[in-house]
């Protein structure tokens, strides 16, 4: 019956709200919602008058208060999601630390899936109000309390410890001291996978502790995408990925970097989200390159772009290639078929980028002449490679791509692996279809037409030529004619 004696549209909203304890106010929130739920922030300012700002601060406060309990917090984000349609209380809402708390929120104080998923939409409809905003939900925020409290753990020295005013060097000296004497003894008992955990963990800390590392709010939110399975929530995590990630040139880095993070140490659906979001950028991306005369501005995946490709690279910048490379190859050895073909789709927009062409080129050459490597990991190489080619006559680097394929082989090693590959590896023959039909197409390998009409016959090769998809049993005939030769 309280919510009925309310006035939403005097000061006796103000008052009952200061007055009134946890169940009026969620009874005061609940008619808010009720009644402005089809309102613009124009008509909410327009109904409370001057008190809808102050009653706006008064439920952001509250929410600052009790999101650490994990109650109410549906009915307050409902709220404060009707508010922030106002540009006003949406610049009210940053300047007061608003981003933090749903940060906050989404990665460690709440394991319902539904005020999760209300917060992720709040913070998309925040990235989607301009590239400032998109920035400050990136920028660092601190660390979140649980995982100072983490590290103080495994440091063994609370935060407002005197050893830890002295100055990094130091501070790090005294915790490598208490490390090696637990790592010893740890070791001493035969626990050396225990001892090893420790250290990664003790340097991981002492990097919390110290301030070394950043941690920014693009941290935050993959730490709670590492390990989330529910499909709506990966939706809204991906939306709000592309919200981050598109038309915010300072940041677009940390988005990819976080991203790829994903990629290596994420469940398999968090994994896959990410991979499917990292693309889309990719695309996004390609389609603004085009759009623009100024190409270095926008270069490809999460790399630095050099003058030019012929440019030497410094330690730091092959060691970055090296991460990234590896990240997106342990893509193509999964079993789940989504991550795979999401793993040659971003090697293939990775060999956009001038500087990368050529790493890609040679290490998808490498993987096809592994003898050890598996059948599906050749595959996804072979499906990269014939990409590549398929590309050059748009490509500025049309004659490197060549000169590396032919130095290297590849034709004759695609030959031998669908000759001689076993016969239930039918990704691999289906690829290799594929990459003799982009060398058919290609007026540079002449050569090479001349060997597979030898090889398969005029009818055959025809159909190699024209035929854009074949079935399994036409890919297996056509094995069959290659393995009789």
């Amino acid at each position: 019956q309280f919510l009925y004696f309310i006035d939403m549209t005097s000061n006796d909203l103000l008052r009952r709200w200061d007055k009134g304890n946890r169940q009026q106010r969620v009874a005061i929130l609940t008619r808010f919602i009720n009644t402005h739920r089809n309102s613009t922030g124009a008509d909410i300012e327009k109904d409370l008058g001057a008190a809808s700002m102050l009653f706006f601060t008064r439920i952001t406060a509250w929410l600052r208060l009790t999101y650490m309990l994990g109650y109410e917090l549906a009915v307050q984000l409902s709220a404060i999601s009707l508010f922030l349609q106002g540009q006003r209380f949406l610049t009210n809402f940053m300047e007061v630390g608003g981003v933090q708390t749903l940060l906050d929120v989404v990665c460690h104080r709440t394991k319902a899936a539904e005020d999760k998923q209300n917060t992720l939409l709040i913070l998309i409809h925040i990235a989607n109000s301009g590239r400032v905003y998109r920035e400050m939900i990136c920028d660092e925020v601190g660390y979140p309390e649980d995982r100072v409290r983490w590290a103080e753990n495994v440091v063994g020295l609370p935060r407002d410890n005197p050893q830890l005013r002295r100055n990094t060097e130091e501070i790090r000296v005294i915790i490598q001291r208490k490390l090696a004497a637990k790592t010893a003894e740890l070791r001493d008992e035969g626990n050396d996978a225990k001892a090893d955990a420790l250290t990664r963990d003790v340097t991981k800390a002492t990097n919390i502790l110290t301030g070394a590392v950043p941690f920014s709010g693009v941290d935050m939110l993959i730490e709670a995408l590492l390990q989330e399975e529910e499909p709506y929530t990966l939706e809204l995590f991906s939306s709000l990925f592309m919200a981050l990630g598109h038309g915010n040139p300072r940041k677009r880095s940390l988005v990819d970097t976080a991203l790829l993070r994903v990629l290596r140490c994420g469940c398999e659906r968090a994994a896959l989200c990410a991979a499917s979001t990292l693309r889309s950028l990719q695309i996004s991306k390609q389609h603004l390159k085009q759009k623009t005369e100024d190409g270095d501005a926008v270069g490809m995946i999460m790399y630095h772009e050099r003058e030019s490709p012929d440019e030497p690279a410094s330690d730091d910048a092959d060691i970055e290639v090296a991460e990234l490379l590896r990240t997106l190859i342990t893509l193509l050895d999964k079993e789940n078929v989504k991550l795979r073909f999401e793993g040659t789709e971003l090697l293939v927009a990775a060999a956009q980028n001038d500087n990368l062409l050529r790493f890609v080129l040679e290490k998808m050459i490498g993987l096809l002449e592994g003898e050890d490597n598996p059948a599906r990991v050749k595959a996804g190489a072979t499906r990269v490679i014939g990409k590549i080619i398929a590309m050059c006559p748009e490509s500025p680097n049309t004659q490197r791509v060549y000169q590396t394929v032919f130095a290297r082989n590849v034709f004759q090693n695609v030959l031998s692996s669908f000759k001689f590959g076993d016969h239930k590896d039918i990704d691999l023959q289906r690829e290799c279809v594929y990459i003799l039909r982009v060398f058919i197409r290609n007026s540079t390998f002449a050569k090479e037409h001349a060997v597979l009409k030898k090889l398969f016959g005029e009818q055959a090769y025809s159909d190699i030529e024209t035929r854009e998809s074949m079935s399994i049993d036409e890919v297996r005939a056509l094995r069959g004619i290659l393995q009789n030769q």
